[in-house]
């Protein structure tokens, strides 16, 4: 029976092929049919010697999550000479555990520090999603990257492999080409925290 499957396209294959496509564009590690992801391109957040942010090292109170993705805003603008007319950071990416982490960050007398939740830092709106793992984060400028759709999504269907004629049998095949181009002058309008824990460390003022 086939007269349900443009349903099941429409309520299954097509939803995971956008997920792909979302996971491609910013994991995708450049390899074989992979794209090259944001995570291939983005510097990393640093408060070494020589980032933009040097002097934020050792100088937070208690330093949180919150604190590291804003001077990763920080590090982002500065890396674009320094003014948001450059690099002007669009999204920030994050974990729903860590999002819940900020949701639930409390004073010394137990209050909420953010009670409707952490929807924006310093204007920069967050976006929970699973595809940033636990403890990891993105920020960046996603106006300077751009997508481009070599071929939209294709969906065939074939009974010829094998025994599936004799065994009324139809596969379905969904394709589609696309790239993501970041220009070399632009990597640094993306940023990358790889351990959001040991940067709060490094924030921290001993």
């Amino acid at each position: 029976n086939y007269s349900f499957i443009q349903t099941e396209i429409d309520t299954f294959l097509m939803e995971n092929m956008r997920l792909k496509t979302d996971e491609q564009l910013l994991l995708g590690d450049g390899t074989g049919n992979n794209l090259t992801g944001v995570d291939s391109i983005a510097q990393a957040w640093s408060v070494g010697v020589g980032s933009p942010i040097e002097s934020l090292a050792g100088s937070v109170i208690s330093a949180n999550i919150h604190d590291v993705l804003e001077a990763g805003i920080c590090q982002v603008i500065q890396s674009g000479q320094g003014n948001r007319s450059f690099y002007n950071p669009t999204a920030i990416l994050v974990n729903p555990v860590d999002a819940c982490k900020m949701d639930l960050l409390k004073d010394s007398e137990g209050r909420k520090l953010y009670p409707d939740g952490v929807t924006e830092i310093n204007g920069v709106p967050v976006i929970r999603t699973i595809l940033v793992p636990a403890n990891e984060a993105y920020v960046g400028d996603f106006t300077k990257g751009t997508v481009y759709t070599l071929r939209e999504m294709e969906l065939e269907l074939a009974d010829q492999h094998g025994t599936d004629f004799l065994s009324d049998t139809l596969r379905l095949k969904a394709t589609l080409r696309k790239g993501l181009l970041i220009r070399n002058v632009w990597a640094n309008a993306f940023l990358k925290v790889a351990d959001i824990a040991t940067a709060a460390t490094a924030l921290t003022q001993s």
